[in-house]
């Protein structure tokens, strides 16, 4: 969650702290196993609910939201459209492909 790289007793404090206790903590080698540097990505946190993780679209209002959102502030049927965000990622990305076709 933190997108640090952590030697081993850096990683075991980690694990302890309660403010961190939660965050996945991805060896190294998986990561050079993987050739991913994806992981290595620090996750995008809610500015209003700030435990809670990124995971939805509001098409209405044209926003990244969290869980917590969608049920107090963009509750579907409400006026809100909401979407889990790789579906959302994966439709612009068609979009955009589609888009840099047509430039082509």
């Amino acid at each position: 969650d933190c997108a640090l790289l952590l030697c081993e007793p850096c990683t075991k404090m980690h694990r302890r702290i309660p403010a961190t206790v939660d965050h996945e903590v991805i060896p190294q080698e998986t990561i050079k196993a993987r050739g991913n540097r994806d992981l290595f990505q620090p996750r995008k946190h809610c500015s209003k609910h700030k435990s809670q993780e990124l995971a939805f679209y509001c098409e209405t209002c044209r926003t990244m939201i969290c869980t917590a959102c969608t049920v107090v502030d963009h509750r579907p049927g409400k006026g809100h459209n909401t979407v889990e965000l790789p579906s959302v990622a994966l439709a612009k990305k068609e979009n955009l492909q589609r888009f840099m076709q047509q430039l082509n």
